[in-house]
This record gives C-alpha cells, structure tokens and sequence, in this order.
C-alpha cells in the first residue's frame, strides 16, 4: 500500500507549457511505473530499475533507465537526496509531487471569423520557437 501523507499545501496551477512537460513525463510506461513504484517511498535507483524490469518484464540499460528519471526530474515529478546508509555514495529517489488534472469548461463559442495570413504566421513562429 502506498505510503501518502496528508499535506496541508495548496495544488499550484502550471503554465501551459509546463503542464505539457508533466504530462509528457509520464506517457512513457517505464516512467509511469517508476512514478507509482516511487509513490511506496524512496529507493535507489538501481532498485527502482530492478522492480521497473521485474515489473515490464524486459531489461533496460542503465542509461535508459537515467534518461527516463532525468525526463521526470525536469517535470518536476521526482527529487534526489543523498542517501544516509550507503554514507552519501548513493543516492535516494523520491517522488517530489503528486499531479492532477483539471479541465475548466468553456462555453460554445460563436463560428471563428476567416484566419488571415498574419494570425496563420504568428502561430507559426509562435510553435516554431518551442
């Protein structure tokens, strides 16, 4: 059973693009699992990919398995700390927080009027920056 404790925070909103980055962390099953193995408490790493394997059923490489906990780091879903018994040469993986997602409804919105070249080209530079 998972470990959860009550926290009295408040659930922040993330920008757009931020949200995006969370929800692309965890379309990946070997990091949806990590994130649920991880939701019992914080493990090593080599451990977190022993269960992982154990888990898909396949082998993953050492570096596979960094790359996803680097893509989930970024998002802001997992944290490291150093890890007391193994005196700091190793450290801990821990879920650092929980998601959840909200739609807001919008009402029906009236027929668009004709899209000009100058919208279509600045949604163009705008997604071409990303």
């Amino acid at each position: 059973m998972p470990v959860f404790e009550e926290r009295a925070e408040e659930w922040k909103t993330s920008p757009e693009p931020k949200a995006v980055d969370i929800m692309h962390a965890q379309v990946d099953p070997v990091r949806r699992v990590a994130l649920e193995l991880l939701d019992y408490g914080a493990m090593r790493k080599f451990e977190l990919a022993r269960y992982i394997h154990q888990i898909l059923g396949r082998k993953y490489s050492r570096s596979l398995i960094q790359y996803h906990l680097k893509h989930l780091e970024r998002a802001g879903l997992i944290g490291t700390t150093p890890d007391p018994e193994s005196g700091g040469k190793a450290g801990l993986v821990y879920r650092s927080a929980d998601v959840r997602v909200q739609l807001r409804p919008k009402p029906v919105p009236a027929r668009a009027p004709k899209i000009t070249d100058e919208l279509l080209w600045s949604l163009e530079r705008k997604y071409k920056e990303k």
